[in-house]
């Protein structure tokens, strides 16, 4: 089996595990350059074939429309049948491993290849659980650093054991131009979390290229803003066990938050 005894300990216990190594540079690499193009062929028109691509709003003023298409966008959703997106979602080891946590019996739902451009706001603390109530779980997400991730570009940050708390009440995003369907918790108080971004080891994750994350769709984490002298890239590929659940299901909490019936209903078959 791909995945050790010690990385399951660290699943039940913290939620996630770190894999390095995932994928080879020359794999990121190409995604890199794959998911460039699809931002540039969706520029105007917001899809490019399959792939569903998102602006990030925060830079619209800053950049201008003058800027490259690249230079932009926050995430471009619906990759992993795009070629090497695909072979990357389907590569053994990844399925070997998630089998390990949920069963042979698998979908991958959905995907996005994230641009962390310079100045990007980052997302308030949530779960991705909120967004997808299936009737069964827990999902699994695989975040590769497709270009290095540190502190100062933006690096994923999970807290460890917060898998184990239910799906908290959301809202959205109260900051004026939050992205389409960034939302908050808001139902506890999380002012010591808070300090955890002041000092965060070891709830972040430096990570080199190619270096993946294995994370309970239900542990919670926030997405730190870019400054303006960095950039990072990063893809995500979450599956579930095969709920076989449409997205008219998902939760909607208003017309401004992410459109998932937009990805289209079973995008993992």
């Amino acid at each position: 089996m791909f995945l050790s005894a010690r990385h399951a300990a660290a699943w039940d216990r913290d939620g996630f595990f770190l894999v390095k190594e995932f994928s080879p540079p020359d794999v990121c690499d190409a995604m890199l350059r794959r998911a460039i193009d699809l931002a540039r062929e969706a520029d105007g028109r917001g899809v490019a074939g399959t792939a569903i691509v998102h602006p990030e709003r925060n830079l619209a003023d800053s950049v201008g429309s003058e800027a490259l298409a690249e230079e932009r966008v926050s995430k471009v959703f619906k990759v992993h049948r795009d070629s090497v997106f695909h072979e990357f979602a389907t590569q053994p080891d990844l399925v070997a491993s998630v089998q390990h946590l949920l069963g042979t019996d698998i979908d991958c739902f959905l995907s996005q290849f994230i641009f962390k451009n310079p100045g990007a706001w980052g997302q308030p603390w949530h779960q991705d659980a909120f967004y997808f109530p299936f009737d069964r779980g827990p999902q699994v997400g695989v975040w590769l650093a497709v270009t290095e991730a540190t502190l100062a570009n933006g690096c994923l940050h999970v807290v460890p054991g917060s898998h184990l708390e239910p799906v908290h009440e959301h809202l959205l995003d109260r900051r004026p131009n939050a992205n389409q369907g960034y939302v908050e918790i808001l139902d506890h108080d999380i002012t010591d979390r808070d300090k955890l971004l002041e000092n965060p080891s070891p709830f972040w994750f430096r990570q080199l290229q190619s270096n993946a994350v294995l994370r309970h769709m239900q542990a919670i984490e926030p997405t730190i803003a870019v400054p303006w002298l960095f950039t990072r890239f990063s893809i995500w590929i979450r599956g579930d066990a095969s709920c076989r659940t449409h997205w008219a299901s998902v939760r909607v909490v208003d017309a401004k938050r992410l459109h998932l019936d937009d990805l289209g209903a079973h995008v993992g078959k």
